[in-house]
């Protein structure tokens, strides 16, 4: 099966300095398919990261609580080449010193290198160690989606990109997801335009899935609320 199945994900880690297990995620069941590209909300320490970093088999869960492809994730190496996945941070120290354009030596002749230096305004030849935050979250992006994916999750990627950046990011996205049928799953604060951007919308509380639907029905029901107030 081409989609993400999460049954009854339930995660808990120990928090060193409250010398206690806190649960992170309570029950969660969902079901991504091929081509939605969902927008994951909620407050701070809702667990929209702790959910992400295990859809991409950054942590360790049981075998039968999230299924990509029909693989456990995290228990599958398989879907490593298969995922790709940006979070806030990066650890780029191992590249500071060499330029844009070796870090990327075994693409720099394909047409997806070249197409990405352009979109994204990056000129190659620039030191990494020498580039701008915003610039080496560039560099991030790129090296996630230099190789096409069938998953890409975006945990608070973009927002250190500034906004010409940030729609050159999401319109590659939402092509690839359409031409494709990949599944994108974006974490982030900043709502602009994204109503029109993304086919599902997710909504997580305190660990726990408060609602997940098409954006049309939600776009349906903030109409009807703001109608009924109206009236």
């Amino acid at each position: 099966m081409d989609n993400i199945i999460i049954n009854n994900l339930t995660y808990n880690y120990y928090h060193p300095l409250r010398k206690t297990r806190i649960q992170a995620l309570t029950d969660l069941n969902l079901v991504f398919e091929k081509g939605m590209r969902i927008l994951v909300c909620g407050k701070n320490g809702a667990g929209k990261s702790t959910l992400l970093s295990i859809l991409a088999g950054k942590k360790l869960v049981k075998e039968e609580s999230v299924s990509v492809f029909n693989k456990p994730v995290f228990h599958d190496l398989s879907l490593n080449d298969r995922i790709g996945y940006v979070g806030e941070w990066w650890n780029d120290e191992y590249a500071m010193n060499i330029t844009i354009k070796s870090m990327f030596a075994q693409y720099a002749d394909s047409k997806r290198y070249k197409k990405l230096m352009k979109l994204f305004d990056i000129d190659d030849s620039k030191v990494i160690s020498g580039i701008s935050k915003g610039q080496k979250k560039k560099v991030q992006i790129v090296s996630t989606i230099i190789k096409r994916k069938d998953i890409y999750i975006f945990d608070e990627a973009a927002e250190s990109l500034d906004l010409i950046s940030r729609k050159v990011l999401l319109d590659f996205l939402k092509n690839e997801s359409i031409k494709y049928k990949c599944i994108i799953i974006y974490s982030t604060h900043i709502f602009d335009c994204m109503d029109k951007w993304s086919t599902h919308v997710l909504y997580l509380a305190k660990g726990t899935l408060s609602f997940f639907s098409d954006i049309n029905s939600i776009v349906r029901y903030v109409r009807n609320m703001m109608k009924i107030e109206q009236d």
